[in-house]
């Protein structure tokens, strides 16, 4: 499978699609997905505003996050709920508006189970038994058969009320390990009556919920399920059981569609699965969808998520087999005009994988973004600052200088590009700042993807790029800049220095393993900069010892990544862990440890190289005799994300001073029309890239 952003419009993607009596403008769709933008368990304005704006891109079907359907799973109060008849008619805002531009919109309805927090409801969350999802989670409650019948008549009020929305089709969610998941799985349901104990009695839960709603769904409206093909769990279920289910469940209650994803809400490496990030190949579980698609009748549409980011991957699992439809759901999160763009030659911002603003924030309680794409959420907010530079930029375009090309200085110059000549310069001779070197460390090159859209989106938008040049007097005074933005980056040094015995970091370049047989790596952030320089040495065949001051393995690298990364090195016996612990001493190749608890120092021989996190320190000047603006790590170091967020919105705050540079009454209000958009768009600790 390739990954271009030039490839030719693929044919497949792009026919329609009728999932029993509706019918999709194309096979691409964006799945249900946590946005933590409702409020108060109603649909919001920016909800609405994000999904409007993903239809408008050209998508086929857009499914709901949860809609859930008890007071037990309602989590925190962005989740979306179908609980109550007041839900309705802010759904019906939803379902207009997505209709509106002409994709259809599906509702999924579940209930999490086990993993709903108590500390929003104060209700203990439900499950089939007293097991809980991870090491130190709570035990959840087991359900009485008076709480599963109302369950089901929960189930069934909230495809009633979906239905009244005005929704195109409802999806009852059997998989991600949420709780009807919970009664099908032996992992999760330990019960011994009509509801546990055997295959049958595991699935008589489903298969009343099934037989309830199916009766409910209007001729007019879609009926599928979504299902986890395979828990990857020891003892849970495989794809050859949940195969078979969704056929019968199939035939038995006339399901339109299956929607095929994996994994189950457990506290282990399955549930990185779920959000494969970067470290996976495109599509790396399309063969699920191949199993499910080879058993179903003709008549039922299999769809499709499994990490399916460019249409050409698309393409090709649906040439295989795979699929009737494909998700592309954190590309679209991405850039949700990806198939308008495509069709139309434009550049397309491909999504990273990096987990780091999408689920790395929805998981945390927060309203998702996007590292390479600071308006997921912030839609109409955006617009309105645009609207607002075209009115504040007249007359005659401003000569705009860029420094630095990096994430934050290519994405300014870019940015400006729509009101001003600007001119961008880099002294090293490529560009990408600290992302050249993230992205060639193993399992991180979805970060070349950033590097390359930006640059080419550049050059496509007319900014003149001097590679290789440096900032100095001469080019201050060189030309006639009307304003300047610094995004210089950060200076990444070790914190220890011998000549015998040179610390090396992160900003030093990629680690070169090369004649290295044991090495240490120190970290006291506990994000990819360290993390992602310990999985290249381990994958290069590397002793690694991890020796960080914290009391815990990688806290700044979101739950759906970690788990799987130390999964992966776990295996791998090369990796040694030293917490709540500090370098004291590095020479002629011992590594001196001092330990906190207990007080006490050991020490670790041959060590052939030492890396380091490092401390960044910003590299901006203080003074310019023009307009200037300074963004990225330059201002404050930070992520991926923060800097493109940064760059952008740098952009719009310089072109404004431009514009009032002697007028400081309009600048100040030029700058507070700006001041709202920092709100829930960025994470402001240290992820590191």
């Amino acid at each position: 499978m390739t990954d271009r952003n030039d490839a030719p419009p693929p044919e497949r993607v792009f026919r329609p699609l009728t999932l029993g009596p509706v019918t999709l403008r194309n096979r691409i769709f964006v799945s249900a997905h946590t946005t933590n933008l409702g409020e108060r368990h109603e649909v919001s304005d920016r909800l609405v505003a994000y999904h409007r704006e993903r239809a408008a891109g050209g998508v086929g079907l857009v499914v709901t996050e949860g809609l859930r359907v008890h007071p037990t799973t309602l989590k925190r109060p962005e989740a979306l709920s179908v609980w109550s008849d007041d839900a309705v008619a802010p759904l019906r805002r939803l379902t207009a508006a997505v209709q509106g531009e002409g994709a259809a919109i599906f509702a999924q309805i579940l209930h999490s189970g086990r993993e709903a927090a108590d500390d929003y409801t104060r209700t203990p969350s439900w499950g089939p038994s007293p097991i809980p999802w991870s090491r130190g989670a709570a035990v959840p409650h087991a359900m009485t058969t008076d709480e599963i019948d109302e369950l089901v008549d929960c189930f069934a009020g909230g495809v009633l009320r979906a239905a009244a929305a005005g929704f195109d089709g409802v999806e009852i969610h059997l998989g991600h390990g949420h709780l009807l998941q919970q009664f099908l799985s032996p992992i999760s349901n330990g019960r011994d009556d009509e509801y546990g104990g055997t295959p049958a009695n595991r699935a008589r839960l489903v298969e009343r919920v099934l037989t309830r709603t199916r009766g409910l769904v209007p001729a007019h409206m879609a009926f599928g399920v979504r299902i986890s093909a395979e828990e990857f769990v020891d003892g849970g279920l495989g794809v050859d059981v949940m195969s078979q289910c969704a056929a019968q469940w199939a035939a038995r209650y006339r399901l339109d569609f299956v929607d095929v994803s994996h994994s189950a809400y457990v506290g282990g490496p399955s549930l990185s699965t779920q959000m494969a990030d970067m470290s996976h190949g495109p599509a790396p579980f399309a063969h699920l969808g191949k199993a499910v698609r080879d058993r179903l009748p003709d008549d039922v549409a299999t769809l499709l998520a499994c990490r399916i980011d460019s249409l050409d991957v698309a393409e090709d699992v649906l040439a295989a087999g795979c699929a009737d439809a494909t998700a592309m759901t954190r590309a679209h999160i991405a850039d949700p005009g990806l198939i308008r763009k495509h069709r139309g030659g434009e550049v397309v911002r491909r999504c990273t994988s990096c987990n780091q603003l999408c689920i790395g924030r929805s998981s945390g309680g927060l309203p998702i973004s996007c590292v390479v794409n600071p308006e997921v959420g912030l839609e109409e907010a955006w617009r309105e600052a645009y609207a607002a530079a075209d009115r504040v930029v007249t007359g005659g375009r401003p000569r705009l200088l860029v420094v630095g090309g990096g994430p934050a200085g290519m994405e300014a110059a870019l940015t400006a590009t729509r009101w001003a000549d600007v001119t961008l310069v880099e002294r090293e001779p490529a560009l990408g700042g600290a992302l050249r070197t993230a992205r060639a460390l193993h399992g991180r090159s979805g970060w070349a993807r950033l590097v390359e859209d930006q640059e080419r989106t550049c050059r496509e938008r007319g900014v003149e790029l001097r590679p290789g040049v440096a900032f100095d007097a001469g080019l201050r005074t060189a030309e006639p800049w009307d304003g300047i933005v610094l995004a210089t980056g950060a200076i990444v040094g070790p914190r220890w220095s011998d000549d015998r015995d040179p610390v090396r970091c992160f900003g030093s370049g990629v680690p070169d393993p090369a004649g290295v047989r044991r090495a240490a790596v120190h970290d006291d952030r506990g994000g990819w900069e360290a993390w992602g320089v310990v999985a290249h040495l381990v994958h290069h065949g590397v002793e690694t010892h991890y020796v960080t001051p914290l009391q815990s393995l990688a806290p700044g690298v979101t739950i759906y990544s970690r788990l799987g990364l130390l999964a992966g090195l776990r295996a791998s016996d090369l990796l040694h862990v030293h917490l709540m612990t500090t370098v004291s001493g590095w020479r002629d190749r011992v590594l001196t440890l001092r330990t906190s608890l207990p007080d006490a120092e050991t020490a670790v021989a041959d060590v052939d190289a030492l890396w380091d996190a490092g401390v960044a320190t910003p590299a901006a000047p203080r003074r310019l005799p023009v307009p200037h603006r300074v963004v990225g790590d330059a201002y404050a170091p930070r992520d991926a994300g923060w800097a493109v967020y940064s760059g952008r919105l740098g952009a719009l705050r310089i072109l404004a001073d431009i514009r009032h540079r002697d007028d400081p009454v309009a600048r100040s209000t030029a700058q507070r029309g700006l001041d709202a958009l920092p709100l829930h768009t960025h994470r402001r600790s240290p992820i590191g890239v």
